[in-house]
């Protein structure tokens, strides 16, 4: 039996709660019993959120069943206000407690193929960019504030007061999103679409990264400074401040390690577009990105631009880069 878990999930969350809360009260209550005898019934209800959160606890973990991690990261990061300090996250599957060590390794195989067919660009070695796998959402999310704005706006004309306040705030992130929109829309008019070619899939850190990026960028078409290639690992991570209304939530891109190279870029043999060859070496020191797609977690990324009148090309594709482990596996025939 295999059962995927991220380690913040609900059951032990909310175990922990309960379990803190119920602790709190019995001490409260224990110092009030010295004089009032009521005390006792506020450590008797500190005990039953105890045992409560005991339970939710136990049904994070099956009976006769154990965890084993699969996937995670730890990193050390810096906020805003400059604290500095360590996140960490895992992700685990279950399974029998008495399971082997051949067990456990295949069912952490069997978990690593299960997210890789999640990921047939991947899998194919043809991988699309971020324009064309999430532009929908720039679209949705800028139609969403357009709207939201629109209702902001004739709010604020019947009712005035605090109405013009939510529309200031609201239109400029409407703009943002609605002009970011508008980038992308006339950039995929002006360019075909990219696809990032890898000669061999997974690529392992400490390895080598081959292959092509087949740009959208017309095969006639003469670029002065040539393609700017820019490969990353990042720390993708939200920071989260404050409480209440005041509580923010800030998405942080902490770049962990960077190369950046140039080239003129090629004309191939059928190909509409220009071509640019891929070679890279990976440092082994990094840490290796995450199969499970999350909102957190390490992020290998490709970035190819070039300058051109009007529209500037651009094109990022998310790569495949795990530990050797991870990656041997995946290479070996299901």
């Amino acid at each position: 039996m295999i059962e995927r878990r991220d380690a913040f999930d609900l059951p032990r969350i909310a175990g922990y709660v309960f379990m803190g809360f119920g602790a709190l009260i019995a001490a409260v209550g224990g110092l009030i019993a010295i004089d009032d005898p009521a005390g006792f019934f506020a450590i008797l209800f500190g005990l039953v959120f105890i045992g409560v959160g005991y339970l939710a606890r136990r049904l994070a973990v099956p009976k006769d069943m154990k965890e084993v991690a699969v996937s995670g990261h730890m990193a050390d990061v810096v906020g805003w206000d400059g604290r500095s300090g360590t996140r960490s996250q895992a992700t685990v599957i279950h399974v029998a407690k008495d399971a082997t060590e051949a067990e456990v390794a295949a069912a952490r195989e069997a978990w690593l193929r299960e997210q890789w067919s999640k990921r047939p660009d991947w899998a194919e070695g043809l991988i699309r960019s971020d324009d064309v796998k999430y532009g929908s959402l720039a679209y949705w999310a800028a139609g969403i504030w357009a709207v939201f704005a629109l209702g902001a706006l004739g709010a604020a004309l019947i009712w005035g007061d605090v109405a013009w306040l939510v529309l200031a705030g609201a239109l400029p992130v409407a703009a943002a999103f609605i002009t970011g929109a508008i980038r992308l829309a006339l950039r995929r008019r002006k360019f075909a679409e990219s696809r990032l070619a890898l000669a061999h899939t997974p690529v392992a850190v400490g390895g080598k990264l081959e292959g092509e990026v087949r740009t959208g960028v017309p095969r006639n078409v003469q670029l002065r400074e040539g393609f700017t290639l820019t490969l990353r690992c990042v720390y993708r991570w939200e920071e989260r401040s404050g409480s209440g209304d005041n509580r923010q939530t800030r998405v942080r891109r902490d770049t962990l390690w960077e190369t950046q190279s140039r080239h003129p870029g090629r004309v191939r043999s059928g190909s509409p577009t220009l071509v640019v060859p891929i070679s890279a070496d990976l440092p082994a020191g990094q840490p290796a990105a995450a199969i499970d797609s999350t909102g957190e977690g390490i992020l290998w990324e490709l970035s190819v631009t070039a300058a051109l009148p009007g529209i500037d090309y651009h094109a990022a594709f998310e790569l495949p880069v795990f530990d050797v482990e991870t990656a041997e596996a995946l290479r070996r025939p299901g």
